[in-house]
This record gives structure tokens, C-alpha cells and sequence, in this order.
């Protein structure tokens, strides 16, 4: 993916472009490990929150304006212990939600979450659902995702010291 990734990692200009880039790593991740839909979900320092930088899926335009408790869910867990998680009953899973999807009519099976950092910091999930073939997320797909999380971390590192050097 590193690669790819470089592709991906272009000149930037405004917010759109980092926007844009994490959007494409999305993609790239979801191609890797095939589903039905992901997202990158940021934290928003300022507000306190979680927002969705970037969603590919048959309902991803309706997570646009969607904002989440810091230590909510499936999300919020992943960034107080710091660890990927993955579930695949979330009937019985005791930090599921529901409720967005729910809100918007996507029937979530399974899910594969995996934290990430810029700068040392926490910056935010990415969340793999429904995999494809169904089945569920398997020891290698997190395998997987852990590795690109980790390349994807100096690019998004790039990107946005790019943009506040533009910035200033």
C-alpha cells in the first residue's frame, strides 16, 4: 500500500485536499480488506466530539453531519484502551450502539475497528463493517488494517503539516 499510498499523497492546498486524501486512503483500506462500508471518524478537539472525515458506502452521505460522544460505542472504546477491536455479534457486543445505524437503515453484521494517531496523538478510527464475504473480519484482516493504519499515519501526518504550513 505504501506505494499507492504516495499516489494518494499529492499537493495540498485546503482543507478539501486532506479531506480528499483521507477519502482515497479510505478506499484504499476497504480494497485491501473487502466490505460493505468504512469510515474514518476524527476527533474534533475543539468540540470535544467525533466527526466522520471520510465514509465510503450505500449510506455514507448520511454520516456527513453526524457527531458523536468522544467515548461512545464501539469508537469511543477503541480510543480509551488504544487497541483494535472487531466484533461479530452485536447483539450481545457490550459496546455497540445501534442507534445510527438505526437512524439511517444500514444493517451492520460485523465490524473492525482500529485506532489512529498523528503525532503521537490520538486522531481517530477507522471502522471496517460488514465483510465481504460475510463471515466476518478475520486475524489477518487486522493483521492488515493494523499495517495500514500505520502507513496511513505519516501521510495523514504529511497532509495536514502541508495544510497548517499553508495555513500560516
Amino acid at each position: 500500500m505504501g506505494s499507492e499510498l504516495a499516489d494518494v499523497y499529492g499537493p495540498i492546498q485546503s482543507p478539501y485536499d486532506v479531506e480528499e486524501m483521507i477519502s482515497k486512503m479510505l478506499v484504499l483500506v476497504m480494497d485491501k480488506v473487502p466490505c460493505r462500508a468504512g469510515s474514518i471518524i476524527e476527533i474534533d478537539y475543539e468540540q470535544g466530539d467525533l466527526f466522520f472525515r471520510a465514509s465510503v458506502g450505500s449510506r455514507a452521505d448520511e454520516l456527513r453531519n453526524f457527531r458523536i460522544p468522544r467515548d461512545a460505542g464501539i469508537v469511543g472504546h477503541v480510543l480509551r484502551t488504544q487497541t483494535l477491536y472487531r466484533t461479530q455479534s452485536l447483539v450481545t457486543d457490550p459496546f455497540h450502539i445501534g442507534s445510527m445505524s438505526r437512524t439511517i437503515g444500514f444493517d451492520v453484521t460485523d465490524i473492525l475497528a482500529c485506532p489512529i494517531y498523528a503525532f503521537s496523538q490520538p486522531y481517530g478510527v477507522l471502522e471496517l463493517f460488514n465483510r465481504v464475504p460475510a463471515g466476518g473480519f478475520s486475524d489477518e484482516d487486522c493483521a492488515c488494517i493494523q499495517a495500514l493504519v500505520n502507513e496511513m499515519t505519516q501521510f495523514i501526518e504529511k497532509g495536514l503539516t502541508r495544510y497548517w504550513e499553508l495555513a500560516a
